[in-house]
């Protein structure tokens, strides 16, 4: 009974648009379209200067903290591989008290 009423409500939706009809474009529609192709291209797309230089220091802004986070991550992996180092051959000496 339920997979029943499912097909029924699935073919109920494909048949919806059944007895709808041709949607028009409205008659002036294309001659505005022709007018504005004929209209000779004499200036490309210009960008305002402060949007240009809004996206000028996002990109300087993202480089320099990609920049800074590399630098951070490098001297973390040396710490860490420093340190062990340092644990596996127990260069600390703490054995004899005497630490690094």
């Amino acid at each position: 009974m339920k997979q029943n009423d499912e097909n029924k409500w699935v073919e109920d939706i494909l048949n919806s648009m059944d007895e709808a009809g041709r949607a028009y474009p409205v008659d002036s529609l294309y001659q505005k379209i022709e007018r504005r192709i004929e209209v000779p291209f004499t200036k490309g797309r210009t960008i305002p200067l402060s949007t240009f230089s809004a996206a000028a220091a996002s990109i300087v802004l993202l480089v320099i903290v990609n920049v800074i986070a590399l630098i951070k991550d490098i001297r973390w992996r040396h710490q860490d591989a420093l340190s062990s180092i340092v644990q596996y051959y127990d260069i600390t000496n703490e054995k004899n008290g005497l630490g690094l």
